[in-house]
């Protein structure tokens, strides 16, 4: 496809370009700026045309620039704000509006030294690096962006790729200065929980990079969503591909196919392919009695300590669509319980693809708390520790002997990977519904899933309890240099075990003990009890709870917080 445009403004090359170029410095049609070379991106034409003489055209194409063997053209990506100049060229278009390359994001970062860590070619200046990590209770964990300087609290989630802020009214000046798109409205649900708001721009910076016109959903109102209503986040960080993105979705849509509401990650990576495009977490455990154990979050560099994973294979992502990768989705090729190899067997029956005989799909999700698993995996692991389904209505909770332990491992691309008895169970305190009694009860973190559930796309959704057992690396395709310029390789994922099984049964020993022994922590219930009369283990408690810790009179209705 060739077009003409109405001008071109060029300069020499320097010292720094072949001998003989020119760079284009803006591509203007009928007045409207398509591109400029300090902000070139997927979407704008970009820069480098060969030979002494202007050419009087243009030449375009989807896919990356490279030079053209032409000698009065220039081969460049196809925005779409040049087809707007293609399809209508006598319409003047100068106006700021949803269709403007105005919203194109533009990236920039901070200068450092170059990084030793570097993977695929060139050098890079490592930018990134660990941003920093919280970890609340095991429950969540969240790293933090910066808007006018000021930091705001996002959840890290792997499980999808929508970012969203919900303004407070300590924050709600921050955003004075979105863009806000009326005619995007969008609604993201969480299970149960929702947001609802609509599709806005304003400049944020991560991980060292600041990105103008970023996309993200402010949102105007929540529903159920306990990150918000406990104040724990001012919202999420979605770190899954741009094809799950509903905000990139909405404004393709919305836009006639424009592609400016990618994710933070998607614009980082773009402005500087030789930047490694990867993130990687190392989740830090809470209740393990070990003050200096701290977690990781890095872009596009290893944790200190942790760069062997760079040696390990790359694990492919698997999709149950044979077009399009939506979740950070890999194979699990065995399990084993205390020894014995469990049976495998898909239930994925939503899309065109399932995972092979004797193996199962999962999701390594930062965002899920506890990971899920099929019912009959989750009753054999329970079972075996002695545990006993709670009959709540929900089958999915288990009242476990709070220092049972199993030997659980999950094998995958080649590695052994053991779970810490640590991430098997969580202590909880329970109460009747007359408040009458408390007790703790340890009840499982692994919980029984349906595919189903998840839409019938995946097995398993490896939530944190089991993230804090590897140095997980999430590789969204490195960047490959070709004859005609740069292309995309497929994602991948790499995973670095790191729990010993020896070494963590003996840390589990001593820690689950002094959480039990506590001050103030009710007697333990005897799980074999938790459907009828309910009973305290003899012995057990860390102190006096409110209630007293008895038993009997009659079955009793639990109020609990699982």
């Amino acid at each position: 496809m060739e077009v003409e445009f109405a001008s071109i403004r060029i300069e020499s090359c320097g010292t720094n370009k072949r001998s003989g170029c020119f760079l284009i410095r803006e591509l203007l049609c009928f007045d409207r700026v398509l591109g400029n070379v300090d902000q070139a991106h997927d979407d704008l034409p970009v820069v480098i045309a060969p030979l002494a003489s202007p050419p009087p055209r243009i030449l375009l194409y989807k896919g990356p620039a490279f030079f053209s063997p032409h000698p009065h053209s220039l081969v460049s990506p196809i925005s779409h704000e040049a087809r707007s100049c293609i399809y209508h060229p006598r319409r003047r278009v100068d106006r700021v509006g949803i269709h403007s390359s105005c919203h194109s994001p533009q990236v920039s970062r901070a200068t450092a030294p170059p990084n030793p860590n570097k993977r695929g070619f060139g050098t890079i200046l490592a930018a990134g690096g660990s941003v920093g990590l919280k970890n609340t209770q095991n429950n969540i964990y969240t790293s933090t962006v910066q808007v006018k300087g000021k930091d705001l609290v996002l959840q890290v989630d792997t499980g999808s790729s929508d970012t969203w802020v919900y303004p407070t009214r300590d924050t709600k000046d921050l955003f004075s200065d979105a863009t806000v798109y009326t005619d995007l409205p969008l609604k993201l649900s969480y299970g149960r929980g929702s947001v609802s708001g609509y599709v806005s721009q304003l400049t944020m910076s991560f991980a060292g990079y600041t990105v103008q016109n970023q996309s993200i959903l402010l949102v105007q109102d929540e529903e159920d969503m306990s990150l918000i209503e406990s104040n724990l986040t001012n919202g999420l960080l979605g770190l899954g591909f741009d094809t799950l993105s509903s905000i990139a979705n909405s404004v393709a849509q919305g836009t006639g196919g424009q592609s400016w509401g990618r994710t933070i990650l998607s614009n980082i990576f773009i402005s500087d392919p030789t930047t490694p495009n990867h993130i990687a977490f190392r989740l830090d455990r809470t209740d393990d009695g070990n003050s200096t154990d701290v977690g990781a979050f890095d872009v596009g560099t290893f944790a200190s300590g942790l760069e062997a994973i760079n040696n390990t294979a790359e694990i492919p992502i698997f999709s149950s669509s044979s077009q399009q990768n939506l979740y950070w989705n890999i194979l699990v090729d065995g399990v084993t319980l205390n020894g014995k190899a469990q049976t495998l067997k898909t239930t994925v029956n939503g899309g065109t693809q399932t995972p092979p005989a004797g193996k199962v799909s999962a999701v390594l999700d930062t965002g899920y708390s506890l990971p899920q698993l099929t019912p009959d995996l989750a009753h054999a692991i329970y079972t075996a520790m002695g545990g006993t389904l709670v009959e709540d209505g929900t089958n999915t909770t288990y009242a476990v002997p709070c220092m049972a332990e199993a030997q659980l491992v999950f094998q995958i691309a080649g590695h052994n990977i053991p779970i810490h008895p640590l991430d098997l169970t969580q202590v909880t305190t329970i109460t009747t519904t007359d408040r009458s009694q408390n007790f703790t009860m340890c009840q499982n973190a692994f919980q029984p899933f349906s595919s189903n559930a998840g839409g019938g796309e995946v097995d398993y959704i490896l939530g944190d309890a089991f993230l804090r057992n590897v140095y997980s690396l999430y590789d969204y395709g490195d960047f490959i240099q070709g004859f005609s310029g740069l292309a995309q390789g497929d994602p991948y994922m790499k995973l670095l075990p790191l729990t010993d099984a020896t070494a963590a049964s003996a840390e589990f020993k001593t820690a689950r003990a002094a959480s039990l022994s506590a001050a103030g922590m009710p007697p333990q219930i005897d799980p074999t009890t938790i459907n009828g009369v309910p009973k305290a283990l003899p012995g057990t408690g860390g102190g006096s709870p409110s209630g007293g810790g008895g038993g009997g009179g009659g079955k009793r209705s639990w109020t609990c917080c699982w």
